[in-house]
């Protein structure tokens, strides 16, 4: 179980999404810092091929495809900084998925500075997402 800092709470989340390859921004406005709420590799029929020839799996009209996706704790290496420029990454999700071709990030910025928010750590609220 992770902590959620007592900063976060309230504060609106922002998703930025992007197929494999492309470059991610993120920025937070002055005298805040990035803090990572999830981070998930999905398999899309929007981006063209990523990382394998695998056909795209599932039905119906949704661009992602059911239960091709996986979400990883690390994240990016955005947490405490104030702005985050990163190509979007793929990763092998699965046999019956192949590789991913889509990424989104969710995030918060968090009111403080580096050394404020490392202080904060050490109080923070038991709850189960990523810090």
């Amino acid at each position: 179980m992770c902590c959620v800092l007592k900063e976060a709470i309230g504060q609106p989340v922002g998703t930025i999404s992007q197929c494999y390859g492309k470059q991610i921004s993120a920025e937070c406005d002055s005298k805040h810092l990035m803090r990572i709420v999830s981070a998930t590799y999905l398999r899309s029929r929007d981006c063209v091929g990523g990382a394998s020839d695998l056909p795209l799996l599932g039905g119906g009209n949704d661009s992602s495809i059911s239960g091709c996706s996986r979400d990883d704790a690390s994240g990016p290496q955005c947490v405490g900084n104030s702005s985050c420029i990163f190509t979007a990454p793929w990763i092998y999700i699965s046999a019956d998925c192949g590789y991913s071709n889509y990424f989104s990030l969710q995030y918060q910025c968090v009111p403080g500075d580096l050394d404020n928010y490392l202080a904060a750590k050490l109080s923070c609220i038991p709850q189960r997402q990523f810090l």
